[in-house]
């Protein structure tokens, strides 16, 4: 139970110094809808994660430094191309935080197994 608890993210004092898609996990816990602050956030702990700002042309170089986040590649791929569209492109429709929500989820729970 202390497991799967821990993994969750139920027992917010383990560890002490939670990674960035954890931190990212828990900032987003209470936010219902996307905005841009939230994207933000969401693209500065993948910054954080891969050490480097990212762009849509290095975004790769997250998986190699941050392999725990190889089984999220698809889904992350596809927010931070839709959020960069939305930032510099056409206006593209915000991505939808239930989903964005989910691979964080997955995300946390593999970056708390690798560390």
């Amino acid at each position: 139970v202390t497991i799967w608890c821990w993994l969750t993210d139920r027992l917010p004092f383990l560890p002490r110094h939670p990674g960035p898609i954890t931190n990212l996990a828990r900032k987003l816990k209470h936010i219902q809808k996307t905005d841009i602050t939230a994207l933000k956030t969401i693209h500065a702990a993948l910054n954080n994660a891969a050490g480097e700002t990212l762009y849509p042309e290095t975004l790769g170089r997250l998986f190699e430094l941050a392999p725990y986040l190889k089984p999220e590649q698809r889904s992350i791929e596809q927010f931070f191309l839709s959020s960069w569209q939305h930032f510099y492109g056409e206006g593209h429709a915000l991505p939808d935080i239930a989903a964005i929500k989910e691979w964080i989820q997955r995300a946390a729970i593999a970056e708390r197994l690798w560390h």
